[in-house]
């Protein structure tokens, strides 16, 4: 049986690490990918001396040609992408992390809201381009994009005015999850989005 490959972005340290680790124990290849390779090459040496299938790639998920180049090489290496965890994310709403400060939608800095937006939409968009083609070739895929409480709309939502860059982008990173989730279930391929 051929080995699923796994890829994980944002995943040198916090959740992204932990979700390396418990798909590359359950018999995965693991592509680890940071914007800092020598934090990503670092966070490997952890799982090789448990004897874990994880290789590491730098990727800026902000970049189209990094993005381009980590689908080039999972073509090159393996000929497959089974499994995107789109986990790199930012929070660019605190002012200051030791005070805490958030800042809101009327103090809130446009470069904030873009810096937000790249991050965190529009990378998992473009990742999800650039791989969906290589599961459409085996017919499989699952693909994880994170959200956040904070990203929630129902009317039940107590929205407090805060930390409108980083909800924004996660709102928009929903809507887009929705619409794939729409267009691979209409070409009935085993490829889901949640």
């Amino acid at each position: 049986m051929t080995r699923k490959i796994a890829v994980v972005t944002g995943a040198n340290r916090g959740l992204g690490l932990e979700i390396v680790r418990q798909l590359a124990r359950q018999d995965m290849t693991v592509v680890l990918t940071a914007r800092d390779r020598l934090k990503g090459l670092k966070a490997v040496e952890r799982f090789q001396e448990e004897e874990l299938s994880v290789r590491c790639r730098e990727l800026d998920v902000t970049s189209a040609s990094s993005i381009d180049a980590l689908g080039e090489f999972l073509e090159r290496e393996f000929g497959r992408c089974d499994i995107l965890v789109n986990n790199a994310g930012i929070f660019p709403d605190v002012v200051s992390y030791d005070v805490g400060d958030p800042t809101g939608g009327l103090d809130a800095p446009l470069e904030n809201v873009r810096r937000a937006m790249e991050t965190n939409t529009y990378g998992p968009l473009l990742l999800c381009q650039r791989l969906i083609p290589l599961m459409r070739r085996n017919q499989y895929g699952r693909i994880v994009n994170m959200a956040s409480d904070l990203a929630c709309l129902t009317e039940l939502a107590d929205v407090e005015g805060k930390f409108l860059a980083y909800r924004m982008s996660k709102v928009a990173l929903n809507m887009v999850t929705r619409v794939l989730v729409a267009e691979l279930k209409a070409e009935g391929v085993n490829i889901l989005v949640n």
